[in-house]
């Protein structure tokens, strides 16, 4: 599974591996918009992109401390969407580079 996460690497070339919570990213500088976590895509993600993504069945937020804090915009996306993490890594990799 954790091949899938490295790929994206390749179809998005001005990424760069990182490091948060101790779980591998993808960067863009310093910040981080997509992670690998439990067979799971986590990526941030603005509207209405998150709300699209929140449809996905099995999709939850990404809450590191707790089901009670979790990470604004953060979306955990399953492994058997797979095939679509591309496209979830590169809208929010768009998003991170719009907000500047």
């Amino acid at each position: 599974m954790r091949e899938y996460f490295d790929a994206l690497l390749e179809e998005l070339p001005e990424a760069k591996p990182g490091k948060m919570f101790g779980k591998d990213t993808l960067r863009l500088g310093r910040r981080p918009f997509a992670m690998f976590y439990q067979d799971h895509l986590v990526v941030k993600l603005a509207e209405p992109e998150n709300t699209e993504a929140r449809q996905i069945p099995g999709t939850f937020w990404f809450a590191p401390m707790g089901e009670e804090r979790p990470m604004k915009n953060w979306v955990c996306i399953p492994f058997r969407e797979y095939e679509e993490w591309v496209h979830w890594a590169r809208l929010a990799q768009e998003h991170l580079i719009a907000e500047g």
